[in-house]
C-alpha cells in the first residue's frame, strides 16, 4: 500500500505563543546573523591589514636594499690632490633617488669629476642615475683624450636612447690636468 502524505502550508509554518514571541524569535535569528557577519568581515579586515603590513615592510626592506646599491655606486673614497682638498656629502631626499657625483682618473695625470641629477625621485630616477653612471665608465674606456664636451655629447646620446628623452639630467663634469 501506498501511503500519501500532503503537508499544508499551515503545517510548515511554526506555530507561535504569540506575534510578540515571532518577533522575538526572528529580531534573535536576524541579531545573530548579523554579529556572525561582522564577525567574518572584520577577520577578513584585520587578515588584509596583517598582509599590507607585510607588504610595506617587504618594500621597506626592498628601500633599504636600494639605498644599499645606490651608495655603492657613489665613490668609497675620495682622492688626495696635492693642493686640493676634495669633500663630499650625499644624502638623498628618500631612500633612493637621482642625485650623483663621482671622481674618475682616465689616466694618470687627469682626474675627471662629475655632479648629475636626475629629475624626478626615487626608484626611477635611481636606474637613471645607475645608467649613467654605468655610461660614463664605459665612455671612459674609449678613445684617450677626450674633452668634458665629447664625454657629454656621448653621455647625452646614451642616456636619451635609454631613456627615450623622458628624464631630464642636469650635470656638471670638469677635467683637472695635472702636469708635472
Amino acid at each position: 500500500t501506498t501511503e500519501i502524505y500532503t503537508l499544508s502550508l499551515h503545517d510548515a509554518l511554526p506555530i507561535f505563543v504569540s506575534i510578540e514571541a515571532g518577533v522575538a524569535l526572528s529580531l534573535t535569528v536576524g541579531l545573530g546573523y548579523r554579529s556572525w557577519q561582522e564577525g567574518v568581515l572584520k577577520s577578513e579586515a584585520e587578515e588584509s591589514k596583517r598582509h599590507e603590513v607585510k607588504e610595506r615592510a617587504k618594500l621597506e626592506d626592498d628601500m633599504i636594499r636600494g639605498r644599499e646599491i645606490q651608495e655603492s655606486l657613489l665613490p668609497a673614497t675620495l682622492p688626495k690632490l696635492d693642493g686640493f682638498d676634495i669633500a663630499a656629502r650625499y644624502q638623498a631626499c628618500l631612500h633612493v633617488g637621482g642625485d650623483y657625483y663621482d671622481f674618475l682618473q682616465p689616466d694618470p695625470s687627469r682626474l675627471l669629476f662629475v655632479i648629475a641629477d636626475v629629475q624626478g625621485h626615487g626608484v626611477s630616477a635611481a636606474m637613471i642615475m645607475s645608467n649613467l653612471q654605468a655610461t660614463l665608465r664605459n665612455v671612459l674606456h674609449g678613445p684617450r683624450g677626450q674633452s668634458p664636451a665629447t664625454i657629454v655629447a656621448a653621455l647625452n646620446d646614451a642616456l636619451l636612447e635609454s631613456t627615450r628623452g623622458e628624464r631630464l639630467v642636469t650635470l656638471f663634469l670638469s677635467i683637472l690636468d695635472q702636469i708635472g
